[in-house]
């Protein structure tokens, strides 16, 4: 199976197929293939030849043909083990691991150029000289193969180092705190050529080593670090997870008609090829982490791209309505936006209460940004369409923001909105606000119930 790490703009695959039986083989067999790492997400990695891959400090090396694979035949290690990729140009890697059965893995490789990127954002000297770098990643399962997580954090014990962080945009950022959705990839800069022990938490638990050594104690791993070397682990963790029962339909403003389920969209875990597209019933189910900030997209051709943000921890079942291309060009002259979508965004927030069928639309709610700008805030009248002349939402329960910039926002509810919980949102950190992350060209549609 072939697991997509989405950095965001970069896409590195790293495909794992574990074969094993009940008796160790006398030798094992792993199958690498180099690949050349680029940063354009529409391009597939080619496949890199003339890397020479070693078992470690022997002479059981193989050149890569132009399908970039090597085939390496070995015994078990007796603990730990690795192996080397080298290629003029290139950072040389380092793959540890500890097992006895076959493994199949895709190692994507490094131009200087890019690593002297990335050394530059980070505030660290490339040529390595005397020190080397690790790159963790860390997966979950996900219902199309491994996703990289979010949330993880990892920490040097009894060493040091410059810890860092991928946004899921493909880059590494300083500002980060723990690994991003869809990339889950973090490490350390400038670390001694020496075996390092790593803690791993966060929403990091439950995990197996792929490629890594087993740390002594629990929730840590043991990781190689060469001078002049960048190392490759990888780990997989069972985190708890909820899943999303999403019905796209298509958006209409007669209130007298049921808007139709939409078929043909594609729903989407966020910075994953975790995707699923809707039949004739609307409906997309994905299972999705619990208790991050996470996000699914929704598109079709001829639809406002939608974004549903999200952080549970319980099952959830939402009702997404697509608007036309159409209908949201009839809305932007109504609030006086622009469409189409350039470089910002629109959100909307629904609030709702309970009622005695089920959720219902809650009139007379506020929202405001905090730190950030945007149009509006508009709301929609009882028939489902803009008003700006409405100050509080109507029994249609929507209002939102246009011309907003591609980023996360605070939004401040009140009004009758309060005892407020999230179906659709990221929390805020203060009382009666939420985070709601927006894309370029993209309808973010949040949701909040309130007793």
């Amino acid at each position: 199976m072939t697991s997509i790490i989405r950095l965001g703009m970069a896409v590195l695959v790293v495909g794992f197929v574990l074969v094993g039986c009940d008796d160790a083989p006398a030798t094992f067999t792993a199958t690498i293939t180099t690949t050349d790492f680029n940063t354009d997400p529409d391009t597939p990695a080619p496949p890199l030849d003339g890397v020479q891959v070693c078992e470690v400090d022997t002479t059981n090396c193989v050149m890569t043909g132009s399908d970039g694979q090597a085939v390496l035949t070995q015994q078990p290690p007796a603990v730990n083990g690795a192996w080397t990729l080298e290629r003029d140009g290139y950072l040389p890697v380092i793959v540890p691991f500890n097992r006895s059965s076959d493994l199949t893995l895709t190692v994507p490789m490094a131009p200087d150029g890019i690593i002297q990127a990335f050394a530059q954002i980070l505030g660290v000297p490339y040529p390595l000289t005397d020190e080397g770098v690790m790159v963790l990643i860390v997966q979950r399962p996900g219902d199309e193969g491994n996703v990289g997580l979010g949330g993880a954090t990892f920490a040097l014990v009894g060493s040091e180092g410059g810890v860092f962080y991928f946004s899921s945009d493909g880059v590494p950022d300083p500002d980060l705190t723990a690994t991003s959705t869809g990339s889950g990839v973090g490490g350390f800069s400038e670390v001694a050529a020496q075996v390092h022990v790593v803690e791993y938490g966060g929403t990091a638990s439950n995990c197996t080593l792929t490629t890594a050594w087993p740390g002594e104690a629990d929730g840590t791993i043991e990781v190689p670090v060469r001078a002049g070397f960048g190392t490759q682990a990888v780990i997989l963790c069972d985190t708890p997870t909820f899943t999303a029962t999403i019905t796209t339909t298509n958006f209409n403003t007669d209130p007298e008609t049921p808007a139709p389920p939409l078929d043909g969209v594609e729903v989407c875990e966020v910075f994953t090829m975790n995707c699923v597209t809707t039949g004739s019933d609307g409906q997309a189910v994905l299972t999705l982490p619990q208790a991050i900030n996470h996000s699914v997209t929704a598109e079709k051709d001829g639809f406002l791209s939608i974004i549903v943000p999200f952080n549970r921890t319980s099952d959830v079942t939402l009702m997404v309505p697509m608007p036309s291309d159409s209908i949201v060009e009839a809305f932007a002259q109504i609030v006086g936006a622009p469409y189409p979508l350039t470089d910002e965004g629109v959100i909307t927030i629904t609030s709702t209460e309970p009622g005695d069928e089920g959720n219902v639309a809650l009139a007379g709610a506020t929202f405001a940004l905090v730190g950030s700008e945007g149009g509006g805030p508009f709301y929609f009248n009882e028939i489902g369409i803009p008003d700006p002349d409405l100050t509080a939402t109507s029994t249609f329960g929507v209002g939102g923001f246009s011309e907003v910039a591609a980023q996360v926002h605070v939004v401040a509810y009140g009004g009758t909105a309060s005892n407020c919980t999230r179906l659709a949102a990221w929390p805020g950190e203060a009382d009666g606000t939420i985070e709601v992350p927006v894309g370029s060209n993209f309808l973010t549609q949040a949701i909040i119930l309130c007793e």
